[in-house]
């Protein structure tokens, strides 16, 4: 590489860790001048004498090259870019302006073909899901009404689910329906499977088209699959229970065999056997449907764990339960909150104690329950010292069960051993015009500790608003007051909750 300045050439000479490269003559050898990338020394050659002048070492050699912009030619465009830059030239023959014709109305063809094909399928897809005479809508509908229904609840179990036939490929997508006209009228039947934890069947349902072109329900039943069929009607006045023989007596014809032989009671006032026919095997099948779901949310599992962390490994001794209700039924509260009981005592302990009392339980409920070893106790509406640790599971129950099991336990000793499930001391309502009724829930307040049970998923009414409650700083205020824990001889008395409260022994 030659430098110029002036009338003198300048080397740069690279200098290899092994010696320098040479020409015979004495001169850099053009090689080692291209090769080398470290440099420390400046040549100079005047007059054809070689002058090595110190330079700073390790001088590093590089060469740039600048681009030379190219010019875009036509064929660089994209088609696109040609159509925009270039402005289309005008036919200026006769064949040309009527190809250019016929191209634009193919054009304008094919664009109203396919405004009219959107359309077409735009109108298909309101009659398949939307309209009120489409199979899918008529489905769609009597499942609302099926799962919306108590009976059809009773019968198949929560949730229930449904599909349609199955086809070759392994869909269960297709509804199967028929129509036909009577009197002038045309009727749509749709018929679908449906399944829950308890029982699957079909359910089948059919609509008539009135003057005004509506689709009113006719009849809407599901039959369960089981020896002997059970058929339950799932809306409107005048539908009868059929368990046997035959499906349904509609409010719009008759069976053709009289169905009070085979229907029950729809009185509010018959008793919860009368109007169901509740066996024990029906209530087994809804708890264990009802604790499948349970154990697949987190509620249980975390529960039980601060439960255990509240004990201390102190034991357990008894599980005092009140206010379950009817749990017979599977979208009860009182099913998913007796198989939260179950699931308690078997991770606790399964031999662990468990009394209940609801003054509605039914014969069939209360046999039920002697067989799973509860003890189905008095109404002691919560007065009643239980002496040691005890849980008392009190789901959604009134406000004076909570302040009548905190006025038998209002000392330190015994209220440390108290721990219980139910509603919020903290956030309890107290009455402005008898806040005496809740004294003791006012005190236990201020030494109480609460923990908030998780959201249930399958139930947004089960487990609301319940906290499960314990008394860890009962210790710290015994040196702070000591009429903290006076306690009146006599258990409180109700008046403005009297309504919350049933204090007659019922059983």
């Amino acid at each position: 590489m030659v430098l110029m300045r002036g009338a003198r050439r300048f080397w740069l000479v690279g200098i290899e860790a092994g010696g320098s490269s040479r020409s015979t003559n004495g001169l850099p050898s053009l090689s080692s001048l291209l090769h080398s990338r470290t440099f420390s020394a400046l040549a100079s050659l005047s007059d054809g004498h070689l002058r090595l002048s110190s330079l700073p070492p390790a001088v590093s050699v590089r060469t740039f090259a600048t681009p030379v912009p190219r010019k875009t030619t036509h064929e660089d465009r994209s088609v696109i870019e040609q159509m925009f830059e270039e402005e289309p030239k005008a036919p200026q023959t006769v064949v040309g302006k009527a190809a250019e014709k016929a191209t634009n109305l193919m054009l304008y063809g094919f664009v109203g073909i396919g405004v009219v094909c959107l359309a077409g399928l735009t109108y298909l897809l309101f009659e398949e899901f939307v309209s009120s005479k489409s199979p899918n809508k008529i489905y769609g509908d009597a499942l609302r009404i099926i799962r919306q229904n108590d009976r059809c609840v009773d019968l198949l179990g929560w949730p229930i689910k449904a599909h349609g036939e199955e086809t070759g490929r392994g869909r269960r997508r297709h509804v199967w329906n028929t129509s036909y006209e009577k009197d002038g009228h045309r009727r749509i039947r749709v018929a679908f499977h449906v399944k829950g934890p308890i029982a699957h069947g079909v359910a089948q349902v059919e609509v008539e088209e009135d003057e005004t072109g509506r689709f009113n329900t006719r009849y809407l039943f599901v039959e369960t699959d089981e020896r002997p069929p059970k058929t339950m009607p799932a809306s409107g006045d005048g539908f009868t229970l059929v368990t046997k023989k035959h499906r349904l007596c509609t409010g719009n014809r008759q069976s053709r065999h009289s169905a009070s032989r085979h229907s029950f009671s729809t009185d509010p006032s018959a008793s919860n056997d009368e109007q169901c026919n509740y066996s024990i095997e029906h209530v087994d099948k809804v708890i264990q449907a009802m604790s499948t779901l349970l154990q697949q949310t987190e509620l249980s599992r975390l529960l039980i764990q601060q439960i255990k962390d509240s004990l201390h490994e102190k034991p357990l001794t008894r599980i005092v339960s009140f206010g379950l209700g009817h749990f017979n039924s599977a979208r009860s509260n009182g099913a998913f909150q007796l198989a939260l009981l179950l699931e308690l005592r078997q991770s606790l302990r399964p031999e662990l104690p468990v009394v209940v009392f609801d003054p509605q339980f039914s014969a069939v409920e209360r046999q039920w329950l002697e067989g799973q070893r509860f003890e189905v106790g008095l109404n002691d509406a919560g007065l009643k010292a239980w002496d040691r640790t005890t849980l008392f599971y009190l789901p959604h129950c009134g406000r004076p069960m909570h302040n009548n099991i905190l006025f038998a336990h209002w000392a330190p000793t015994s209220l440390r051993d108290v721990m219980m499930i139910g509603n919020s001391l903290k956030t309890m309502p107290i009455p402005s015009d008898a806040p005496r009724e809740l004294a003791y829930v006012i005190k236990a307040r201020m030494c109480c500790k609460e923990w908030v049970l998780p959201k249930f998923s399958e139930s947004s009414t089960a487990f609301n608003d319940t906290v499960f409650t314990t008394f860890p700083n009962v210790d710290l205020r015994v040196p702070i007051d000591e009429k903290f824990w006076v306690r009146g001889e006599k258990p409180p008395v109700y008046s403005a909750l009297r309504s919350e409260i049933i204090v007659e022994d019922t059983k």
